[in-house]
């Protein structure tokens, strides 16, 4: 494994080369989205046009109530046509740090403010297209508070007991990358802690 210090990471690189850009052009740029077309040279040395979607910060969070429920938002997403579950999230704002983001985010769509978040960690959702990180906190000790959703947020909430939300990610019934990958992060951290004790 090597470190990578510019995106702090740990990765096996197994001796691969980096891509070289040769040049970047944006393409498209309206309504938070952006897509690159790019010109990289590959490891080979052949030049090829590489598209992808340039993506910033972004921000989840696992809600926990104090009855070892999980919050979680039910909405329709339009690119595959099916109402999902999922973490309260969206994208980080200028101005305000990665925490800032997770605590408003999670505030505007279910209405709880966490008395704690705890940073869970990063990934990347779809690396060969995009570059947006995901970064995940677990919400504790929840306050009641008004829901300040976007006008094009149609969400409603969910509450989900854990065990039987685990049992969901493990049998496929979650389909939302970020879900999946924050309750089993979750749950092999309580996992190590209960091994510690």
């Amino acid at each position: 494994m090597v470190y990578n210090a510019r995106t702090g990471r740990c990765g096996d690189k197994s001796n691969m080369k980096e891509w070289r850009t040769i040049s970047s052009k944006m393409v498209y740029n309206k309504r938070r989205v952006r897509v690159l077309e790019d010109v990289v040279e590959l490891p080979d040395g052949r030049q090829t046009d590489y598209v992808m979607l340039q993506g910033g910060e972004a921000v989840a969070v696992l809600p926990l109530t104090s009855t070892g429920e999980v919050v979680l938002v039910k909405q329709y997403r339009y690119p595959i046509k099916v109402t999902t579950l999922e973490l309260p999230g969206g994208g980080s704002v200028r101005g305000e740090s990665i925490q800032e983001s997770a605590g408003r985010e999670l505030q505007e769509e279910t209405g709880y403010r966490a008395g704690r978040l705890t940073y869970l960690g990063s990934f990347y959702p779809s690396p060969a297209r995009s570059s947006a990180r995901v970064h995940v906190y677990v919400a504790d000790q929840l306050q009641s508070v008004p829901a300040a959703r976007e006008p094009d947020e149609f969400i409603e909430l969910e509450l989900v007991e854990w065990d039987r939300l685990l049992t969901m990610v493990v049998q496929n019934e979650i389909t939302d990358p970020t879900l999946a990958w924050a309750v089993l992060m979750w749950q092999a951290r309580r996992n190590g802690e209960r091994g510690q004790g």
